[in-house]
């Protein structure tokens, strides 16, 4: 832009979210902002879903000769009424799942409440248990391999 031109674009900015709005503010602090020679127009907004905003940025070239080759930073933010709303939403949810888990808890108690869980190590069947009885508690199979083991010991 030669000196004391004015050079103008617009710049769109977009709400891509999938639902609700969006907060935009271009960067008030940058230096060409802070020198005068870059203004934009709106500088901050509010955009709805799916909504646009048309951004007029101007620069003028009111100084002494320069190379200039910069960004302007825009921010763009989910509103603080939304983010506030959508942790109340959530939590309301939460809460509301904790009271139907509390509610079946309190309807069907688990069989866990109702007996200790028992190890398999101490199960046995009908037929197991008839044998163990008839023995006097010894299967007659580790008999044999006892009584050989204890033999051969002293060697």
């Amino acid at each position: 832009v030669p000196q004391t031109g004015v050079a103008y674009r617009m710049v769109m900015v977009r709400n891509t979210r999938d639902h609700g709005s969006v907060q935009f503010r271009w960067d008030a602090f940058h230096p060409l902002v802070a020198r005068r020679l870059v203004k934009v127009h709106p500088k901050e907004g509010r955009i709805a879903h799916g909504g646009h905003m048309v951004c007029k940025v101007t620069f003028s070239a009111t100084c002494p000769p320069e190379c200039f080759d910069t960004d302007l930073p825009c921010v763009v933010a989910v509103p603080q009424d939304e983010v506030e709303a959508e942790a109340k939403e959530a939590a309301a949810a939460a809460a509301a799942a904790r009271r139907a888990d509390e509610r079946d808890a309190a309807r069907n108690p688990s069989k866990v409440r109702e007996a200790p869980h028992k190890s398999v190590i101490f199960r046995t069947t009908a037929s197991r248990q008839a044998k163990l009885d008839a023995t006097g508690g010894m299967d007659p199979a580790s008999r044999g391999t006892m009584s050989r083991g204890l033999g051969t010991a002293g060697g």
